[in-house]
């Protein structure tokens, strides 16, 4: 605030219109109490309106960034291989600044947010409406199930577990163990004596003292 004062030569006999945006970190009980005594009256802007009512927003932020733009990519054609250090900002961005920091410049951007020379009609009513959630159509209601086929429905895991525990009953004989079936045939001996009546090795078939 003292820098403005002193430079905007703001007093009580002169005094000054400062326009800010309304950031709780600009303003301080300090900071109105030394501008009301130099005689400097703040106002601030409605929030959410920088875009359209603040002057460095509108006219002169985006020409220091395309000068800076436009400063940098001379900058590394000139200097091949090379990128921009923090200690290269500072040129770069006073080349830019005394480019768009000029009096055409500062003076169309207070025209073109109506603030001088003041125009009321400046903007109508829509460019500050809130924001609303754009319409879109309704989402298509939930399919029905269909129960033409319910077999579709089944879980397979459902199915294979019932498959698991069905037994089936048409030939008994295909769920015996090969194994059962050898061990009764070992077991069993013919009427003569001479051993076993299985497929087993004619070794098996014959007694000890044959030949």
């Amino acid at each position: 605030m003292k820098h403005f004062i002193k430079h905007s030569r703001a007093s009580v006999e002169n005094r000054i219109l400062l326009l800010l945006d309304n950031h709780d970190s600009h303003i301080s009980i300090d900071v109105i109490l030394e501008a009301k005594s130099h005689g400097v009256h703040i106002l601030t802007f409605p929030l959410h309106c920088s875009h359209r009512l603040q002057a460095l927003d509108v006219a002169v932020y985006g020409a220091f960034k395309a000068r800076y733009n436009v400063a940098a990519t001379t900058w590394m054609t000139n200097n091949p291989g090379k990128t921009i250090s923090i200690y290269n900002i500072n040129e770069l961005a006073g080349l830019a600044f005394n480019k768009a920091m000029t009096r055409g410049n500062i003076l169309s951007a207070f025209r073109k947010t109506g603030i001088q020379s003041f125009n009321a009609d400046n903007f109508s009513e829509e460019d500050f409406l809130m924001r609303s959630v754009t319409d879109r159509p309704a989402t298509a209601p939930a399919l029905e199930v269909n129960n033409t086929n319910a077999d579709d429905n089944l879980d397979p895991r459902d199915d294979d577990i019932q498959h698991e525990n069905r037994k089936d009953n048409t030939n008994a004989d295909d769920n015996l163990d090969p194994r059962d079936d050898d061990i009764q045939h070992e077991n069993r001996k013919d009427n003569n004596g001479y051993g076993e009546t299985t497929q087993a090795p004619i070794s098996k078939l014959l007694p000890d003292n044959t030949f």
